[in-house]
């Protein structure tokens, strides 16, 4: 036998396969289905790639269309580019919100003082047309009853 020998194979058993084809098996069984769940969420990509002429060198006889499934790896990285900008868009809303509320803390800091001071305003006028002093003087026709002096 020329020095090598040929390896004995582990005895097969009916109905049994060996790591690597269960392995290629399985994953051959969810490729449909991972497909499917690609298309059906928008995680493929088409591709073309020009297909040279033998014939002619440099030059393209056709282009063949593929459809890249997008894998986990690339839905990590746009869960976390997804999850950055929804970061972005959650602090430029509290930024927002934060001045929102600043203006309208200013907006009723300003309405209490002119409500303030529309009040003492109005006290005041109350005290000056209706004090004793004034209404005998007869100045003030609506608060004496028409009388005039």
């Amino acid at each position: 036998m020329n020095g090598m020998q040929k390896r004995k194979q582990p005895p097969q058993h009916r109905g049994t396969l060996s790591p690597l084809d269960f392995a290629v098996t399985k994953h051959a069984q969810g490729t449909m289905e991972t497909v499917k769940e690609a298309i059906a969420h928008n995680q493929t990509l088409l591709a073309f790639q020009p297909i040279m002429r033998s014939d002619a060198l440099g030059q393209v006889g056709f282009y063949e269309g593929l459809i890249r499934v997008l894998d986990a790896i690339n839905n990590l990285q746009n869960t976390k580019i997804q999850l950055e900008q929804s970061k972005f868009i959650r602090e430029n809303e509290i930024a927002t919100l934060s001045y929102q509320l600043q203006q309208a803390e200013q907006d009723y800091d300003r309405k209490k003082q002119l409500y303030e001071k529309d009040i003492h305003r109005n006290h005041y006028l109350l005290r000056c047309f209706t004090h004793p002093a004034r209404l005998r003087k007869g100045r003030f026709r609506a608060f004496n009853g028409g009388s005039s002096g």
